[in-house]
């Protein structure tokens, strides 16, 4: 792999990572808002939101680290990491696929 598709995977995981950054800050965000709905006016309906936001933040994060450390699908290796890179993307594209043949 050249070292310039190197560079554009790079600059590509950059941007998912501050994404996946900016979801986690407004996810938190909007948790904050449900539990202060909560503690004004308890509905179970909320409760459920609260708990699936808590979830998703909580599966952010992981992936947040996973980045960091530079493992998982984002190993060192560089042919590992192409690897996980062209299946990451393939499984984004089936994701997208079936959520448009569903809809």
């Amino acid at each position: 792999m050249s070292n310039w598709m190197l560079e554009r995977t790079a600059q590509r995981l950059e941007a998912q990572r501050n994404a996946a950054e900016a979801d986690v800050v407004a996810l938190r965000a909007k948790v904050a808002e449900l539990e202060l709905a909560l503690s004004v006016n308890p509905n179970s309906r909320w409760n459920a939101e609260r708990d699936a936001l808590k979830a998703r933040v909580a599966q952010l994060e992981e992936a947040l680290r996973h980045i960091e450390e530079g493992s998982g699908p984002f190993n060192r290796d560089q042919l590992t990491f192409a690897s996980n890179c062209i299946d990451n993307m393939k499984a984004r594209a089936r994701a997208a696929l079936a959520t448009k043949e569903g809809a």
